[in-house]
């Protein structure tokens, strides 16, 4: 993800969605995402993206500062 400069969302989510996923991973996915977003520029419509797929919220993934 760091390295690609992509996001991978669609693997992302199906690698949460299966039934023996731990919840720690997950955040420690979404934790990555959030991080990702902050640091590098994303479009509106991507934002959208991983806000509805991950349900993550909006004010999250806003760069800080």
């Amino acid at each position: 993800m760091e390295y690609n400069k992509n996001l991978q969302i669609n693997e992302l989510t199906t690698g949460i969605s299966e039934k023996d996923f731990s919840k720690i991973a997950e955040r420690a996915i979404k934790l990555m995402v959030v991080n990702y977003c902050s640091l590098n520029p994303i479009l509106y419509r991507e934002r959208q993206r991983i806000e509805a797929l991950l349900e993550i919220p909006a004010q999250r993934l806003l760069p800080s500062g």
